[in-house]
């Protein structure tokens, strides 16, 4: 065999290789392109799964202090009262709190009377600490509102905004209503002029000399 002949033999066999691998570029192309479709879908419902997880409903804790609002009556606010009974162990007064007008016995192991001389009127203050309570009494409902998933740049979006924070009460604690804010207050203030004071009392100021 010449030297010729023998250089395009090589060549021959070269060509039938290269023609060999390049039958299999496809096959090959065919299994990457599969890899990474199911990559991409794995990663999408992962990252899809993560979203929804950050949206779902969501419980956090509630304070005395947030029961008192929600009837209306906000811890240090001077609120006009009417003292409409007395006993030796509390005081029923009437006001008027922000969300309607309540009637509320106040123990008086918890009062500080400020009798004051230049008062028209009696009022009222309550010391509500912002103790936490237990889920059983009230809590703060995180929730979100949602619409249509969508896709952005071949990933899927869910599309969610938050709601306002809703304080749901329970029904015992609810039905206690305000009795159960002044019974675990720091304390509450009336300030009142003397002739009312002496009425709650019961003292006749003309018999006193």
């Amino acid at each position: 065999m010449t030297l010729q002949e023998e250089v395009k033999a090589r060549g021959d066999v070269d060509d039938e290789k290269s023609s060999s691998g390049l039958s299999l570029n496809p096959v090959s192309m065919q299994w990457l392109f599969l890899f990474l479709l199911i990559a991409w879908a794995l990663v999408n419902a992962l990252l899809y799964v993560d979203q929804a997880s950050k949206y779902e409903e969501r419980k956090s804790s509630a304070t005395l202090s947030d029961i008192g609002s929600s009837f209306g009556l906000e811890t240090g606010k001077e609120y006009p009262i009417t003292v409409v009974g007395a006993s030796g162990a509390a005081i029923s007064v009437a006001f008027e709190g922000d969300n309607g007008s309540h009637i509320l016995e106040v123990p008086t192991s918890k009062i500080t009377f400020d009798v004051r001389r230049d008062v028209e009127g009696a009022s009222m203050s309550v010391d509500i600490p912002n103790i936490k309570q237990s889920e059983e009494v009230a809590y703060w409902l995180h929730s979100y509102a949602c619409s249509k998933d969508t896709w952005a740049f071949g990933w899927l979006q869910k599309n969610c905004s938050p709601n306002p924070p809703y304080l749901v009460v329970s029904d015992d604690a609810r039905s206690q209503g305000l009795a159960l804010v002044i019974e675990k207050s720091a304390g509450a203030r009336i300030t009142l002029s003397p002739s009312m004071y002496n009425d709650i009392l019961g003292i006749n100021p003309g018999a006193v000399e």
